[in-house]
């Protein structure tokens, strides 16, 4: 059924970043691999003498002061002199490539989810349910402050999938490994010269400052969904230099593109990036383009800024759509054979649609109370210049495999409300959601909450209801059996989508 599969689509993928502060989902850069940006490598005077600390590890390998208290306690020997112009001054090796007592970290994160969906006519007996499983392993490998290495490997499993079972709307299912092992990231790390920063391999990254929608995640071929509480998404191959230039408030970023939309099996066939952004006071503003063998550019940018308490951001994006294909309904004509097409007009592709915007924007104001408590308000509209105003074409995009929910419609707006340690519940997270189709009148709203026990295990639990009218979020279908493309097509009968309730416990390792 349309309403079970979508809302299977919608409680497997994680709530837009942001819409769950202090939800972590895979470990991020910051988290588990420190800052991106140079360590720090000017000596700090010690106090009182205002001699220099020596490099990292120094004293502790070799036993010799190099500067400090000691160098005040007397006249330095001749022998010591001497070690210390043998051992330290004439190093064949920077000290602060030496490696740390333990340069491997071992990890990961087990995350148990069952889901539950119901649709309108459905007996309780035959509610939708899944129990998808994940767990994510890593290696973090650090020889020195300047190298560094990272895997991570996803496995995926869900007991209740059924693979001849056909799928809600009747049509076959596709071939999907149960379990499931994916390679979600695997790169190095490290500087050159202390001034460009290089990433390369399979890896995130992530533009933009949009809650809900984000139109500039240019990089990455599949949306994140605004209402997702964990990112399932995979990395993308490439090789990233970074150049910060901190005098100038800028920081610069080119990439070679391995994987995407396609991946790069000829020379020709490599994909570029490139995306500058300039911080002016409590304002940051970034602009991007995306190229490809095959594909026009794709342009983008983000701007986020502070008035007063209230925080204002867009993002925005202009793509020809060549990857997102454009469907319009030509009228039958008369006396067109009954059951020949289960739609109300002929189909037909958009040969050439053209460069078209979507954007998006929106405002925050967090409001803190107590001892470290916040809460957030949020709104966010989202104009999407492929999306559709008649939901008359939703069955076709269902039968294509084109149908992108959050993305259908042209024009939506997001309401949220983020209470972190609401009352004296220190260890909880309460998150409402509220997500409307303004060109089709459907709406779906969510709470999600999330409850610290143990140190580190995180239950979590979400509930959301759909009503409106017969569009995206609130979808009935009822079309006779039929052909389309050559392909039988049996009856559609499905009942508008109405709740979807779940669990999960998530621990990090």
């Amino acid at each position: 059924m349309i309403g079970p599969l979508f809302a299977l689509a919608v409680a497997l993928s994680p709530p837009a970043p942001g819409a769950d502060a202090g939800t972590p989902d895979r470990p991020s850069e910051e988290d588990l691999f420190g800052t991106s940006g140079p360590p720090d490598q000017s000596p700090e005077p010690l106090p009182g003498d205002g001699g220099l600390e020596p490099r990292p590890g120094e004293q502790e390998i070799f036993g010799v002061p190099v500067a400090g208290p000691a160098a005040d306690a007397g006249v330095e020997s001749s022998e010591k002199a001497r070690d210390q112009a043998i051992l330290v001054d004439k190093l064949p090796y920077e000290a602060e490539d030496l490696a740390p007592s333990n340069p491997l970290t071992v990890g990961g994160l087990l995350y148990l989810r069952t889901q539950l969906s119901a649709s309108q006519g459905q007996p309780p007996s035959q509610y939708y349910l899944s129990a998808p499983s994940l767990m994510d392993t890593y290696l973090d490998a650090r020889p020195n402050d300047r190298v560094r290495g990272f895997v991570l490997v996803r496995t995926l499993f869900d007991p209740t999938f059924n693979p001849n079972q056909p799928t809600p709307a009747g049509l076959v299912p596709p071939s999907v490994a149960n379990p499931d092992f994916l390679l979600d990231q695997m790169w190095i790390k490290f500087d050159v010269a202390h001034e460009v920063f290089v990433t390369a391999g399979r890896q995130h990254v992530k533009w933009g400052a949009a809650h809900f929608w984000f139109p500039n995640d240019l990089l990455n071929p599949v949306r994140l969904q605004p209402l997702a509480v964990f990112d399932q998404r995979t990395g993308v191959t490439m090789i990233k230099a970074n150049l910060p230039l901190s005098d100038e408030h800028l920081n610069v970023y080119g990439m070679g593109l391995f994987e995407g939309y396609q991946p790069a099996d000829q020379l020709g066939a490599l994909g570029g990036a490139a995306r500058v952004e300039y911080v002016l006071g409590a304002a940051e503003v970034g602009v991007d383009m995306v190229g490809s063998e095959g594909m026009h550019n794709r342009y983008g940018g983000d701007l986020s800024f502070g008035i007063l308490d209230v925080d204002l951001y867009a993002e925005w994006a202009f793509t020809d759509g060549i990857d997102v294909p454009l469907w319009k309904l030509q009228p039958l004509p008369p006396g067109f054979p009954p059951g020949l097409s289960p739609l109300p007009g002929i189909p037909e592709e958009v040969a050439s649609p053209g460069y078209r915007p979507q954007v998006a924007t929106g405002a925050n104001y967090s409001l803190r109370y107590g001892n470290n408590r916040v809460l957030t308000f949020g709104a966010e509209y989202f104009y999407n210049g492929f999306g559709y105003t008649d939901p008359s074409i939703y069955p076709l995009l269902f039968l294509t495999g084109d149908a992108t929910f959050f993305y259908l419609g042209q024009q939506y707006l997001g309401l949220y409300l983020l209470a972190d340690k609401p009352g004296s519940w220190y260890n909880s997270t309460i998150n409402l959601s509220t997500i409307g189709n303004l060109s089709d009148h459907s709406w779906i709203s969510r709470i999600d909450f999330f409850q610290m026990v143990l140190t580190h295990l995180r239950v979590e639990a979400f509930a959301q209801v759909h009503y409106g009218g017969d569009g995206e979020f609130h979808l009935s279908l009822n079309l006779p059996a039929s052909s389309f493309g050559g392909v039988s097509i049996p009856a559609i009968q499905v009942g508008a989508p109405v709740f979807d309730t779940g669990l999960a416990l998530r621990m990090a390792f």
